[in-house]
């Protein structure tokens, strides 16, 4: 069993949670990482920073097939690459984006893109 952290689309309660639905989730939890997370419109990314910043990710216990199933998803190693966190659990992998190009999109300051989501698309 790997275990991996989301904070996107494959959140408990999104569309691509799907994919981990033969999982377990081990634990949410705000981690404090040298990442801030920034949204590319239907989803959020996170990109490195020179500090530190409060993520909210959940951290969910994967096979090998939902590993991989996962990599495709997120366009491993094209468009996310994979970084490793620290998180109450120990070390597990983040997707991340390591491209400058996304330095300038919109920064979610709070970390969470459920709390962004809601406010953004719910109460639109």
């Amino acid at each position: 069993m790997k275990k991996l952290a989301v904070y996107g689309s494959l959140l408990e309660g999104f569309g691509n949670n799907g994919l981990l639905r033969d999982s377990k989730k081990l634990s949410s939890e705000v981690v404090d990482i040298p990442f801030k997370m920034i949204s590319l419109g239907g989803f959020p990314g996170l990109i490195p920073a020179e500090e530190n910043h409060n993520i909210y990710i959940e951290v969910w216990g994967v096979d090998d097939r939902t590993y991989s199933r996962v990599e495709i998803l997120e366009g491993y190693p094209s468009f996310y690459q994979k970084s490793v966190i620290n998180t109450s659990l120990g070390e597990c992998e983040v997707y991340v984006l390591n491209d400058h190009r996304y330095q300038s999109d919109s920064i979610i300051e709070h970390g969470s893109w459920a709390q962004h989501y809601k406010r953004r698309y719910e109460t639109a």
